[in-house]
């Protein structure tokens, strides 16, 4: 056993350097879209669409945002989703103020559909635009944000942009678990597909010819689907970094934080219970390799262990994690924590999968349909 671990030396490092080149390519490659040239005209019909549930701490600065856009020809529609809050009345004295605000108050949740799936599809049948821009309730943007997004999709003859904005992390917890999705991205984008719904862009033509969400209705990773499902129909996709111009506060209590991503992370592997299993397994054991190694050398002596080999593990692993924080704008000091980030996204992980076995995911007051599991 203890000869294993310590073979395993090379193995990890390879593996490392390999994620930390994909990161460094990524820091380049992801563009931001502060820095795309605005075209500020000519653009077709726009609809900005915002699904909201429960929302009343973040819509009101969501759609004040989008109101104060330099676009001229929008619409702006925001679904209210059967709220339990104060959502419907915010969204109606603001609409007082600015005629340009249009309402749909849904009451429903057709069967077979989730509810984020389901208020999108309504949005998009109520919308009358060329282009579509999908923005959840809790994102914010400065004025030029999405007349740059559009230009990016014009210019790049593009059907799909999905924009990952930079997210707001006040508490602790928020800012050593919120970077691993980011982290997830530098390290393995475009190996594996990624997508943040947070602020997506389509031309319609594309929601025309799949029939909207009605693919991915009961999804939760309704994003990644959505991308999965437009790369194998051929569809022009990119991704952007929304640093500095479009920003997300995902959550604002620790409940809500874990239960975000308990709801998810078994879901990134279509439920595939080994492969969750060993893939969260196998980053504790990496990241926490160097550590393993130093036991050894305490505890039994080994003295077959390569030094600069477990120096280098530990500097890749930690390096990715740099780079990640840099790259979306994350408070740099936190990085120095990154294993801490593995092991506990590791255990949300864990969790995931426990409660999506014992149907216990809720999310919003709606609980999350149960899905069937693959062993493999």
């Amino acid at each position: 056993m203890f000869n294993y671990l310590i073979n395993q030396q090379l193995n990890i490092l390879v593996f490392f350097l390999i994620i930390f080149l994909n990161s460094i390519f990524n820091l380049f490659r992801i563009k931001n879209l502060k820095k795309v040239e605005d075209l500020k005209e000519n653009f077709p019909k726009i609809s900005i669409l915002i699904p909201a549930r429960n929302e009343e701490k973040n819509i009101e600065k969501c759609v004040r945002s989008i109101l104060n856009q330099n676009l001229k020809n929008f619409e702006l529609i925001v679904l209210n989703d059967a709220s339990e809050d104060n959502t419907l009345e915010i969204l109606k004295r603001i609409q007082n103020e600015d005629s340009r605000l249009k309402i749909i108050d849904n009451k429903t949740l057709k069967e077979g559909w989730l509810g984020k799936p389901n208020a999108c599809q309504i949005l998009y049948e109520n919308s009358r635009g060329d282009i579509l821009i999908f923005l959840d309730a809790d994102t914010f943007h400065k004025e030029n944000s999405i007349s740059k997004g559009i230009s990016f999709l014009l210019k790049n003859n593009l059907d799909f942009v999905s924009v990952f904005p930079q997210e707001i992390v006040d508490s602790f917890f928020e800012k050593i678990i919120v970077p691993f999705m980011n982290f997830a991205l530098m390290a393995f984008y475009p190996l594996i597909p990624f997508a943040n719904g947070q602020f997506t862009i389509y031309k319609r033509d594309v929601l025309d010819k799949i029939g909207g969400f009605e693919k991915i209705k009961d999804e939760v990773l309704d994003d990644i689907k959505m991308v999965n499902l437009l790369r194998k129909l051929k569809f022009k996709i990119k991704i952007l970094s929304g640093k500095d111009i479009s920003f997300c506060r995902m959550y604002h209590d620790t409940k809500s934080l874990f239960m975000g991503f308990i709801k998810s992370y078994f879901a990134i592997f279509d439920y595939h219970f080994l492969l969750s299993i060993f893939v969260f397994t196998y980053l504790i054991f990496a990241f926490f390799y160097p550590y393993i190694l130093i036991y050894l050398i305490i505890k039994y002596s080994f003295n077959q262990i390569n030094y600069l080999n477990m120096f280098l593990i530990f500097m890749l692993s930690y390096s990715i994690f740099l780079l990640t924080y840099f790259k979306f704008k994350y408070p740099l000091f936190y990085s120095i924590l990154f294993q801490i980030t593995i092991l506990i996204n590791s255990i949300i992980g864990y969790l995931s999968i426990f409660y999506t076995l014992t149907n216990r995911r809720v999310w919003k007051g709606r609980l999350i349909t149960k899905k069937k599991f693959k062993l493999i």
